[in-house]
């Protein structure tokens, strides 16, 4: 029992700081104002630049919506047309697209309709592929909440102009609008997969920032696949995966997301949507996860030896093992912190770092037992592979 405590506590920082080890230099290589890596593109001549199209699904209204909006408007790639796709034309987001798009050229919006097969996010998509023109070289699928730099269209596509890549990923990181415990959190949780990013043999597409050459979507029958799935970028990486296309992480095509006022039920249920996507399109991979999950389960493990060790139900060495593992687990948490531009106070970051730990465990074991989907306002009932079965609105 007590080997299996201290192997328990080594691996358990061992965990954290080879994830930071391994993917530090792409975190900080999407630092706003850090010169282009050796994978971004020069600046190619309108002439050699491939048409790109870039699709935005988009419902609600948030505060940050229109500057992300008018920000995937103005990048610097010399050829590109953005189509902005609504539910319907009364979704509040119809109106801030209306306002962005009305001096632009080179967007439009389009209203896709009800989703009666696939999540509304993948419907949505469809309509905006179905609607490009067939001089279309490179698609690109962005979200709506994320402020892109003037150059993230043209670092994103740099390796498939390039020839180096058929699908690219970007990421993003959380830029705080406060220091309350869940917005902080998020934080900490969107910068563990941004640091997983970097590790290319499980780098996955993330569907806020993906590039694909549009011969390599088709033939590989990408858009029938959404057609009947819940999820877009984890379903599209198991089917291209087999197909053998990997993809290619790009440190500089990395979007900044405004968080503020963040619950942590809104924490909550997107990690715990995260996790599931893998439980229903990768369940090997999601059932290994449980040895992470029990890692991440150190720092209480540790507290328990402590305690334990200090009321005399266990050897005194639990409870220096116990502080030696928590002061350690503290000083790399600070090295993440070296990750964050924002100056986080040390006495609310800590605690961000010990929750986030402590949420991935809660919304991974809430997986186990779920086949039911809640996003955007509506549910689905999902199957191996991500397969909608059921679609369930609200008032029905």
């Amino acid at each position: 029992m007590e080997i299996f405590f201290l192997l328990s506590l080594a691996l358990g920082l061992v965990l954290p700081y080879g994830i930071y080890f391994l993917g530090k230099a792409h975190v900080r290589g999407g630092f706003a104002g850090q010169a282009p890596g050796a994978e971004a593109a020069p600046r190619n001549p309108s002439h050699c630049a491939p048409r790109v199209g870039v699709i935005i699904p988009l419902t609600g209204d948030t505060p940050v919506m229109q500057a992300c909006l008018e920000s995937l408007l103005d990048q610097s790639y010399p050829d590109y047309e953005a189509i902005f796709v609504t539910c319907s034309s009364d979704d509040p987001a119809a109106q801030i697209v209306s306002r962005v798009i009305q001096t632009r050229r080179n967007a439009r919006h389009i209203v896709s309709g009800a989703a009666s097969r696939c999540s509304q996010k993948n419907h949505n998509l469809l309509a905006g592929l179905a609607d490009l023109d067939s001089s279309i070289e490179i698609l690109v699928f962005c979200d709506s909440e994320h402020w892109a730099p003037q150059g993230f269209l043209a670092e994103l596509v740099s390796p498939i102009v390039s020839g180096k890549a058929v699908m690219t990923t970007g990421f993003h990181r959380v830029v705080p609008g406060d220091c309350r415990l869940p917005t902080l959190g998020m934080l900490v949780s969107v910068m563990a997969i941004h640091l997983l990013q970097a590790i290319e043999a499980i780098t996955q597409p993330w569907g806020g920032a993906t590039a694909i050459r549009r011969r390599s979507f088709e033939e590989n029958r990408v858009g029938a696949l959404w057609g009947e799935n819940v999820v877009d970028d984890v379903s599209m990486y198991t089917r291209l995966a087999k197909a053998g296309i990997r993809v290619r992480p790009v440190s500089s095509a990395c979007l900044l997301t405004p968080v503020g006022g963040m619950t942590f039920r809104a924490w909550h249920g997107w990690l715990k949507r995260q996790l599931f996507f893998l439980k229903v399109c990768q369940p090997a991979t999601w059932a290994a996860s449980a040895i992470v999950a029990h890692l991440l389960c150190a720092p209480f493990l540790a507290g328990l030896g402590c305690a334990a060790g200090i009321m005399g139900f266990a050897p005194k060495y639990m409870t220096v093992a116990g502080c030696a593992f928590l002061a350690a687990f503290l000083a790399i948490g600070m090295k993440w912190r070296t990750l964050v531009h924002e100056d986080i106070p040390i006495w609310r970051w800590i605690p961000a770092v010990m929750t986030a730990n402590a949420m991935a465990v809660l919304c991974y074991a809430g997986t186990w037992f779920s086949s039911l989907l809640s996003w955007r306002g509506i549910s689905y009932r999902v199957t191996w592979g991500g397969k909608v079965k059921e679609i369930i609105r609200k008032g029905q």
